[in-house]
């Protein structure tokens, strides 16, 4: 009797250190980048954000029976610059969905920061003024003697 009780008493402390992993080890996606948070144990946490033009590559694997059954699997982020520097998730419900999620907002951020710098350079190239030189005026610079560090 007394051996069952402590089995049970370990076994839930098992599901609960699992249900504390599960739940507070969280991956924030945002318009910016994404934020990890991590859970070391009660007295323990830290995070960690990766903007999302440092993210070099998302790769989710889903592998066995019961993962491909409950569509459970990990979830994978490498980090621009530095190929060994990877971020893993395990247990990810749904990781497909959660890595075309990250795409998504990586794209859409790239786009906002590829137009704002376009609109940027649009108006720099509008505040230049610029005279066009005739072709006299350009074969002037042609026959300017090149220098030869042969």
């Amino acid at each position: 009797m007394p051996m069952a009780l402590i089995l049970t008493v370990v076994g839930l402390l098992r599901v609960g250190l699992l249900y504390f992993d599960w739940h507070y080890n969280v991956w924030l996606v945002t318009n910016k980048g994404v934020l990890t948070v991590r859970a070391e144990n009660l007295w323990h946490r830290n995070s960690s954000r990766v903007e999302h033009e440092m993210i070099a590559g998302v790769i989710y694997e889903i592998e066995g029976f019961v993962g491909s059954f409950l569509n459970y699997g990990i979830l994978t982020l490498e980090k621009a610059g530095n190929a060994t520097e990877i971020l893993k998730m395990k247990n990810v419900h749904k990781p497909r969905e959660a890595e075309l999620n990250i795409v998504k907002h990586q794209k859409a951020c790239m786009k906002e920061k590829l137009s704002a710098e376009n609109n940027l350079l649009k108006d720099l190239l509008q505040k230049v003024n610029f005279t066009p030189i005739s072709t006299a005026e350009a074969s002037k610079f042609a026959s300017i003697p090149h220098l030869d560090f042969r």
